[in-house]
């Protein structure tokens, strides 16, 4: 797995101030045999000014029954695509979170500090005392240092090489940012000649931007989880064997 060749939510070209309506509407899904409520969907739309009118219709009149079956289904799956990428990231939260433990029964963070310029930015993070308190990107910062400058972990076939360490790095860093526009984010379907999601996100510069959320972002985010989740257990491996 490349990091360019990983397919990414793309900034779509829709300024907070096009934005007409942000609503929810709400859809009851039955029991087909004993019509009892199974559940309730809150679906986000939102509108912008220059979608507001729908079949001639204006949006804030628009009647979710015009909304058929085929919506409904799809609006669900996108729902917890979205949450099972939040799930994922949380499992490899965690696994990163152990990963660093074990590191750090074996090698004290002065000793990995005193690698090169870049570990001794580690010693920031202050993480005999404050590991619960550290970030995600702190964590991933750490192993970026350690599997640069740890050869034990250079057996690893994604490891072996300057730029496999570099492309690992790189598609993490990636991972947890978008990691974090999921999270944070806000699901829309956004009227464009039809329903398309998209969520809304502030950027790094906390400015409002609406980024893209097509299946195969989907896809591609759970094979970069495998990507990630395959390279923490083979670390856990070596330092397992150490």
């Amino acid at each position: 797995m490349k990091k360019n060749d990983i397919k990414r939510p793309k900034i779509l070209e829709i300024s907070n101030s096009e934005v007409n309506i942000e609503t929810f509407i709400r859809h009851d899904i039955y029991e087909m045999e004993s019509n009892e409520l199974a559940d309730i969907l809150m679906v986000p739309l939102l509108f912008t000014k220059a979608t507001d009118i729908i079949e001639g219709t204006p949006a804030v009149f628009f009647n979710p029954a015009s909304l058929n079956n085929d919506f409904w289904e799809m609006s669900r799956a996108v729902l917890n695509r979205v949450g099972k990428l939040i799930r994922l990231g949380e499992f490899i939260n965690g696994d990163l979170s152990e990963t660093i433990k074990k590191y750090l029964l074996k090698y004290s963070i002065n000793e990995i500090s005193n690698r090169n310029s870049d570990c001794k930015k580690c010693l920031i993070y202050d993480v005999d005392n404050n590991f619960h308190k550290l970030t995600f990107g702190n964590l991933k910062n750490i192993l970026s240092c350690i599997i640069k400058t740890n050869a034990d972990l250079h057996v690893i076939e994604k490891l072996n090489t300057k730029e496999k360490r570099n492309n690992f790095t790189a598609i993490f860093t990636n991972y947890i940012y978008d990691r974090d526009r999921y999270v944070h984010g806000h699901l829309f379907f956004h009227y464009d000649g039809k329903m398309l999601p998209i969520l809304k996100v502030k950027s790094q510069e906390f400015l409002i931007e609406f980024i893209s959320f097509e299946y195969e972002v989907f896809k591609d985010n759970l094979l970069t989880y495998n990507f990630l989740n395959s390279i923490l257990n083979k670390v856990q491996s070596v330092l397992n064997d150490k």
